[in-house]
């Protein structure tokens, strides 16, 4: 079983790309990462397939 859903939040996020929640809160901030917000003031969410993708274009790593 993979340990990282598909849909996950800030903290997994961090965790799966080895950054700190705050760096990735940062990299929200500054529209540096692909996110999700269902209406202005929800929870941010991140796609597994997605930050994959995103992973592979930036040269991060995940946490495999």
């Amino acid at each position: 079983m993979d340990e990282y859903p598909e849909v996950m939040n800030v903290d997994e996020a961090a965790k799966y790309l080895k950054l700190s929640p705050s760096t990735v809160r940062n990299y929200i901030r500054n529209k540096k990462i692909p996110y999700r917000r269902a209406f202005k003031g929800a929870r941010v969410t991140f796609s597994k397939s997605i930050l994959e993708e995103w992973m592979r274009e930036t040269s991060i790593k995940p946490n495999n």
